[in-house]
Order: C-alpha cells, then structure tokens, then sequence
C-alpha cells in the first residue's frame, strides 16, 4: 500500500505469488501439455494431407507421419493422466 501512495501505481507480484496463483509450479507438466497441443495440430494437418494426395508415395509418407504422431500423443495423454 505504501508503493502505491509513493508513486500512484500498484506493485508487479513477486514471483512466489506468480507460481502460487497462476497454474502449475510444475514445467514439466506444461511442456506435456504444450507437446499435446502440437501433437493435435500435426495429426489434423497429416489426416489432411493423407486425404488430398494425389500420388502413393506421398501418402504413404504422410500415413507413417500421421501414425507416428498418434502414438505419441497417446503416450503424452497417459503421462498427463498420471501426472494429474
């Protein structure tokens, strides 16, 4: 309250207030959570690219990428599930 007399403004938070307030203390789960959220984003641009392509070998290609993807994020799901 003091800061905010002296100088009309109210103080930033300090960092111990930051972690306790906003989310989770924990990165790791936020880089799960930041991983998953790509992971969704590369499987909907494969599932599209599979249904566009025109040539087999292109579609084999990005089958394998789609299947690939799908697997880790279903490994990313259980961590999160376990971690939560």
């Amino acid at each position: 309250m003091e800061h905010f007399n002296k100088t009309g403004m109210v103080p930033p938070p300090s960092k111990k207030e930051q972690t306790s307030e906003g989310g989770s203390a924990d990165p790791g789960s936020y880089k799960l959570f930041q991983r998953q959220n790509t992971l969704r984003t590369y499987i909907t641009r494969y599932e599209k690219l599979v249904r566009s392509a025109k040539k087999l070998k292109d579609i084999e290609k990005n089958r394998r990428l789609l299947e690939k993807y799908t697997l880790e994020l279903e490994q990313v799901n259980k961590e999160i599930n376990g971690s939560v």
